[in-house]
């Protein structure tokens, strides 16, 4: 079990830089993924990480030793890449111990590891089989333990489930998880799936046009957002227009009604917001339920606007409704299948929220 850093690396492609002095601290047995969408520079990060690209400046440390001048091939890294990469002339006992013969390993320990590599990600069973007679979720189980057999510093995997169905991309990305922990290797995930990102990480680091903008843990990333982006990517907000009326109170405006908003405080007075907000946390009422006070800008639920539903979208227990607010604005709002069903298209209602749920960020940091 490794620990892996990343002093100020930058990589640029002629004038073009990729990747902007990226910083980053891995401890022992971490598993960190790298989400952002395509052209982030996230794969790019794991290449320099692995010694299939050089940096233009930074170091890239494992257990303290700088291994950046170092070719691929001296690093001890295992790497699972979006092709599955098996040899088809193998079998997949041999394409599991081809890393031990190229390391010269003597026949009764790679015999050894072949067998237990393969009990590990649960093909015994298919051990004298060729990679045209596995599936694709068995083939990047293959993959997965070649890269374990060597037993490396470092596992690095990059998008190994993008190829492979919806049903299989979750069984095996909770393969993964288990395997990760069992055997406590220290692991970075590249990604573009917020939901694989989430849902099997420690923490999570979002690129975006080169940096690293937020990282964290996943609770943190999702309720906490940093940055607009992030904000954006991961998840569903809706995005209001706010201002801030009197930073020391924490009062805000929206759509020239006043909130509190505990989060304002500190902020330069009349800055130009943006709020953020989950449709889990938007509360919808049809006009004629909300109480008179409500209407007069007394809610307790934090706002008072009114718009009318547009659109509807049946998740099973959960069905999204789209609303367009009187400004022009819209706002999406996860309710109960029953409750939505109250709630008809055309239906006008009033939309609310708690004052915990608003993430405000800097308008001028655009997605």
């Amino acid at each position: 079990m490794s620990t892996l850093k990343i002093d100020g690396v930058a990589k640029l492609y002629g004038e073009r830089t990729v990747l902007h002095d990226i910083t980053l601290d891995l401890a022992s047995g971490e598993f960190l993924s790298l989400l952002g969408p395509s052209g982030c520079g996230k794969t790019t990060l794991l290449r320099i990480i692995a010694g299939f690209e050089q940096p233009n400046r930074g170091r890239v440390l494992v257990d303290g030793q700088d291994i950046t001048a170092l070719p691929a091939n001296q690093r001890q890294l295992g790497m699972v890449f979006q092709a599955y990469s098996l040899f088809p002339n193998m079998t997949a006992a041999d394409n599991v111990r081809f890393g031990l013969r190229v390391r010269k390993v003597d026949a009764a320990e790679q015999k050894r590891r072949v067998d237990s590599m393969l009990d590990l990600v649960g093909l015994s069973a298919h051990a004298d089989k060729y990679p045209h007679q596995l599936s694709g979720g068995q083939q990047q189980r293959v993959a997965l333990a070649r890269a374990l057999a060597i037993r490396p510093a470092l596992l690095l995997l990059d998008e190994p489930l993008s190829a492979l169905d919806a049903k299989v991309r979750v069984q095996l990305r909770e393969e993964i998880r288990r395997i990760q922990r069992d055997t406590g290797i220290t692991t970075v995930f590249v990604t573009h799936d917020q939901e694989e990102a989430l849902s099997i990480s420690d923490r999570v680091a979002v690129m975006y046009e080169g940096r690293m903008v937020q990282i964290g843990a996943p609770a943190a990333i999702y309720q906490e957002p940093a940055h607009a982006f992030v904000a954006q990517f991961i998840g569903i907000s809706s995005r209001l227009p706010a201002r801030v009326i009197d930073a020391e109170h924490g009062v805000i405006s929206v759509f020239d009604q006043r909130l509190h908003a505990p989060r304002a405080c500190g902020l330069s007075p009349q800055d130009a917001l943006h709020l953020y907000l989950r449709p889990e946390d938007v509360q919808l009422h049809a006009l004629r339920d909300v109480p008179s006070d409500a209407l007069s800008g007394n809610a307790p639920s934090g706002a008072v606007l009114q718009g009318t539903v547009r659109e509807s979208t049946f998740f099973g227990a959960v069905t999204r409704l789209r609303v367009d607010l009187d400004s022009g604005d819209r706002v999406l709002s996860d309710l109960s299948t029953s409750a939505a069903q109250q709630l008809p298209i055309g239906s006008r209602v009033h939309i609310g929220w708690q004052a915990d749920a608003m993430r405000l960020l800097p308008a001028q940091e655009q997605t």
